[in-house]
């Protein structure tokens, strides 16, 4: 293990520079598996058991469903990859720079929710390994589990991305080898498994819960993870190829929800329980139970320091205004308040069935309006200093109207047609002509993509008459300034913050920076012929203090601006100062000096 494996990461909600993009396409595989080797994934299979389905076809739709549902996954991957920049802050192009907020929270606040989810099964599921050390099984002994397990996610939460790649590449080997085990266990135990059983609805109930399954756990589960995705693919370098992005997030998805959720099914064909510490108990003792134990403690936390982590940069991406520090704390002590009310309610089952539907019926619309906009839209390519301006002047406005109309289409659309275990939330349309079937993930994606990509021919025509505007305005206010090597402009040795500004310039104006080639030790001989530019002979004989290096004084900007470099912008506040001269690529030096050159202001 290396120093820059358990390096801090000092990174918030901006692009990731080129030169920090150091993961790779198996460590990116690594990160996702180890989210999904978690115990909340035994009763995800288990589910389709207590709707009372069949072990096959429950098997079938763990299977077919995240086929689809990872694909849709690892879609989203390619966007970070592809931009360097988290999930959130990318809706922006979809939904306006504070229209993108609403989304934002809904993340933050349902992360909330997956962190007490993924903390209630290890607490559960040690209680019953415990059990049979004779630990009692005690509220007071499940809050020292439940604060044990809480601390340490939140420590490598604050570490950051470096930290929970690096916990995911060494602890997730090990962590399959126990899978294999508990599998050959199960499998092999006589009276473990009930392979023939089959279900014991009528035909239009059956359907009903085929697709309720399909919804929660198929399709649902790689869709539930969608606003994750970015956060953790923008730390891929550009030189990675997409596809290979795509699929290493892809298989470290869709091997360990599928094998899981396959163990789970099979073990609740004889408990008929989702209850994961009889799920356990059933199959599992003796020093075996030791190393379940050990799995399980590892599954919400490698999980949760990934809801914990992109948590907070949703937190960020919704403008709130506290450092991701303090963000972790506050995710923890949530996330903690939320494990409580899932340990003590009657149902862990219903109760998370139910959250899970609510779930799926805001970011299946969400997903369809990001991807139209990524992918159809915009084929591929945002601007990526437009994400980060302000609402006022972003290309991509502050509510983008379009998105919003589109993400509301698509929840109607999805709530006409889901029945979940929630009155609330099962729609007329499945309820009265499909017999119970849910297809909100479908018809919340198609629907709202459609609708956004219908709407935004309309915003096209406003999106450039905002930018000609924008480029009109800044032309007519932009001003050209000369600044000239002269005694006064010109200081030898280091910066010196008390410098006067010599030039003030304003957003969109021209400078034209004239520079002097050579020291003064290298002036040509006047006997030669050649000819001293007016005032060099003066400027070299200026005091010198620290450095033998000629500087402009300082230029001062009024107004927020951006600067334009060779590579991207740098936002700049009121009052930044601006030294001279630039180094411009293709410039030409000359023992230290170099030819005039432009230096722009955007």
């Amino acid at each position: 293990m290396t120093d820059s494996e358990l390096r801090a990461d000092i990174h918030s909600i901006e692009p990731i520079p080129d030169a920090d993009r150091d993961s790779t396409g198996p460590q990116q595989m690594w990160i996702w598996a180890g989210a999904n080797i978690a115990p909340v994934n035994w009763a995800l299979g288990a589910l389709g058991i207590i709707l009372k389905l069949g072990l096959m076809e429950t098997i079938s739709v763990i299977v077919l469903g995240n086929i689809v549902g990872c694909a849709i996954f690892a879609t989203f991957t390619v966007m970070g990859h592809k931009t360097g920049v988290n999930q959130m802050v990318l809706s922006r192009s979809a939904f306006g720079v504070r229209g993108a907020y609403l989304p934002s929270i809904l993340m933050f606040l349902m992360t909330l929710g997956w962190i007490g989810v993924n903390t209630y099964f290890p607490v559960k599921v040690s209680m019953g390994i415990l059990g049979q050390f004779g630990v009692p099984d005690t509220w007071f002994v499940e809050i020292v589990v439940i604060t044990l397990v809480m601390a340490v996610q939140v420590l490598i939460g604050i570490y950051g991305f470096y930290a929970i790649r690096t916990f995911e590449k060494y602890t997730v080997p090990p962590t399959i080898a126990i899978m294999v085990l508990m599998s050959v266990l199960a499998w092999t135990r006589p009276g473990v498994v009930n392979w023939s059983l089959t279900t014991s609805l009528p035909p239009g109930a059956h359907l009903a819960m085929l697709t309720l399954l399909m919804t929660a756990i198929g399709v649902g589960w790689g869709i539930s993870w969608v606003t994750w995705a970015s956060d953790y693919s923008r730390f891929v370098p550009k030189s990675v190829p997409s596809k290979s992005v795509f699929w290493y997030s892809y298989v470290g998805m869709f091997v360990p929800t599928v094998w899981l959720g396959i163990l789970g099914a099979t073990i609740a064909s004889t408990t008929l329980d989702t209850d994961p510490a009889k799920m356990v108990s059933a199959v599992f003792g003796g020093p075996v139970s030791i190393l379940v134990l050990l799995m399980v403690l590892h599954g919400p936390i490698a999980t949760n320091i990934l809801n914990v982590y992109s948590a907070t940069l949703a937190a960020l991406s919704a403008g709130l205004k506290f450092s991701r520090f303090w963000l972790t704390v506050i995710v923890g002590v949530a996330g903690y308040l939320v494990t409580l009310y899932f340990i003590f309610a009657p149902s862990f089952a219903k109760a998370f069935d139910n959250w899970m539907i609510s779930l799926l019926l805001w970011m299946s619309p969400w997903a369809g309006v990001v991807l139209s906009d990524f992918f159809i839209k915009r084929k591929g390519k945002i601007d990526i200093a437009e994400l980060y301006r302000s609402p006022e002047t972003s290309a991509y406005g502050d509510i983008n109207w379009a998105g919003m109309v589109a993400f509301c289409a698509g929840l109607v659309a999805g709530w006409l047609v889901e029945d979940g275990l929630v009155g609330a939330l099962q729609g007329p349309i499945s309820i009265n002509l499909l017999g119970g079937a849910d297809l909100s993930w479908l018809f919340g994606i198609g629907v709202a993509g459609l609708v956004y990509l219908a709407l935004g021919k309309f915003r096209d025509v406003a999106l450039l008459d905002r930018r000609e505007q924008r480029r009109q305005l800044a032309a007519s206010k932009s001003m050209d300034h000369v600044l000239r090597s002269t005694p006064g402009n010109v200081r030898w040795g280091l910066w010196d913050g008390r410098l006067k500004p010599v030039l003030l310039i304003a957003s969109g104006d021209r400078v034209t920076i004239e520079t002097l080639s050579g020291e003064p030790d290298d002036l040509p001989d006047p006997s030669l012929g050649y000819d001293i530019v007016p005032g060099h002979a003066e400027v070299k004989c200026l005091p010198r203090a620290g450095s033998h290096r000629r500087r402009h004084g300082p230029a001062v900007l009024e107004g927020a601006a951006s600067v334009r470099r060779q590579h991207g912008h740098e936002e700049l506040g009121t009052g930044s100062t601006l030294y001279f001269p630039v180094v411009v690529p293709g410039a030409l030096f000359s023992a230290g000096g170099s030819v005039p050159a432009w230096f722009f202001v955007a």
